[in-house]
């Protein structure tokens, strides 16, 4: 009997396990559903690109790459690529900073009537001059290159054969070139010499740097340099004028005061000094890549400096729009225009001035760089030998002020002069000087609201009688 029952409650275990896997077996028998749709399949050897989301912030706890700074300037291509020369060592430096060393050296394109009328008449065959007038800079100062007259091929001459080649008619013959730089003068030497050096040539393009020997702590400096811009502005032939600001370890302010006064007549303007000295150009480009002191440009730094004029020259002269230019009546600041009417006395023309040379004999007279350019100024002075009788020179005429230039030694062996106005002193002039090289120095030894007739005496100090002198060049104002 217990064994019926054993056997009947295992069939009914048996038969509820078998209906319970029978239930599972139809569940997981079922047919699965299978999507449709066709995957789409990419070319073949074709990346499916990543697309970024958009408007996604960076986590802000997101640290930034300590050794990576992020730049504040993008150099961009030259637009000017003419301009660059790939076999250039330094262009090559500069990479993709040199055009913006070249674009950051326009102060200002400034009105370019007159230069872009002198440009078209000079691709019409007209005989077009270009001076520049300047320092050593201009003088060419360290370049290792010769130019066909054999002085040192400078920026200035660089420039120059930039013009004949692009603006010259034919084969460019119909352009000259003068450079009128002496070493370590400043535009008040400038203003002393323009007749000779300048005018007496007739330019049509003059370009002036005076930046690194000017110093705008001097009045005679600042009134020297806008009188000199006025007397090439007004002069026969209406010839354009630049500005070049060459660049130096020193300079800086001197430019500040010139550039207010190039900006007042709207003239074309050039630094050297900004295309160096800006934080993203200092990147690229160290100053002993462009000069081996503290002012003249190596013969690469010549090149560089050139390439800077010249690209401003070309858009000043491309994207001018003026019919005309007008010069202003009135000077910048009051006086600044006081010497503009400046006349140069020397040996050949001082019949009727010197009434005396006193200790003084006529001579072809020389400074430290006499040769290295066109200039002829100051060779036609007087020499005082430390032999002479003391006597002083004697000059009548009738002026406003009145100017001298002098050359200045290293030596105890010249004369210091005391200059005397009808007869009462007025200055010293000093030819002996620590630290001089025999280089040109002109001084204004008397000024004067009202022109009127003087007598001035140039004599030996007493405590340098014996002693050797050279006068340069005498000057006037009326």
């Amino acid at each position: 009997m217990k064994t019926r029952y054993k056997i009947l409650l295992m069939s009914l275990l048996f038969g509820l396990c078998t209906a319970m896997i029978g239930c599972s077996s139809e569940e997981n028998n079922s047919e699965p559903v299978i999507p449709t749709a066709t995957p789409t399949v990419a070319p073949l050897n074709t990346a499916t690109p990543t697309v970024k989301p958009t408007n996604t912030p960076r986590p802000t706890n997101t640290p930034k790459p300590t050794n990576t700074p992020t730049p504040t300037f993008i150099p961009e291509p030259d637009p000017d690529g003419e301009f660059f020369n790939a076999s250039s060592a330094l262009d090559k430096k500069l990479g993709a900073y040199y055009a913006g060393v070249l674009t950051d050296a326009e102060v200002s394109k400034g009105n370019a009537y007159r230069l872009s009328k002198k440009l078209d008449a000079a691709k019409e065959g007209a005989e077009t001059t270009v001076l520049f007038l300047g320092g050593s800079v201009t003088e060419g100062s360290n370049a290792s290159e010769r130019t066909p007259k054999g002085y040192q091929k400078g920026y200035a001459y660089i420039t120059f054969e930039y013009l004949r080649d692009t603006y010259g008619f034919g084969d460019g013959s119909n352009f000259k070139y003068v450079n009128a730089g002496i070493s370590g003068t400043s535009s008040a030497l400038g203003m002393n010499r323009v007749e000779d050096d300048v005018l007496s040539f007739k330019p049509d393009i003059i370009f002036i740097e005076f930046a690194v020997n000017n110093d705008s702590r001097i009045t005679y400096d600042n009134k020297t340099y806008e009188s000199l811009i006025r007397r090439c502005l007004n002069a026969e032939g209406e010839p354009a004028v630049v500005l070049l600001f060459s660049a130096a370890t020193y300079a800086g302010g001197t430019q500040a005061v010139m550039e207010k006064i190039g900006a007042f007549y709207d003239l074309t303007m050039i630094s050297m000094h900004n295309a160096l000295k800006t934080p993203q150009n200092k990147k690229a480009i160290e100053w002993s890549d462009f000069s081996k002191d503290s002012v003249h440009p190596q013969q690469a730094g010549h090149y560089l400096y050139a390439k800077a004029i010249c690209k401003t020259l070309k858009h000043a002269y491309e994207e001018n729009t003026s019919k005309s230019y007008n010069i202003p009546e009135n000077v910048s600041k009051e006086g600044y225009g006081d010497y503009e009417n400046l006349h140069m006395i020397n040996n050949t023309n001082a019949e009727g001035y010197i009434t005396d040379l006193g200790c003084f004999q006529t001579s072809k007279t020389n400074h430290a760089t006499s040769g290295n350019s066109d200039s002829f100024a100051l060779e036609k002075g007087w020499i005082k030998r430390s032999d002479a009788e003391d006597k002083p020179m004697v000059i009548t005429l009738e002026c406003k002020s009145f100017h001298v230039v002098v050359k200045q030694v290293n030596a105890k062996t010249d004369v210091d002069f005391d200059v005397y106005v009808d007869g009462v002193k007025t200055s010293t002039i000093t030819t002996s000087k620590s630290g001089a090289w025999n280089n040109a120095f002109a001084y204004v030894v008397f000024e004067s609201d009202e022109c009127s007739e003087h007598t001035i005496e140039i004599k030996a100090n007493e405590s340098s009688v014996a002693a050797n002198a050279t006068i340069l060049s005498l000057g006037y104002c009326k």
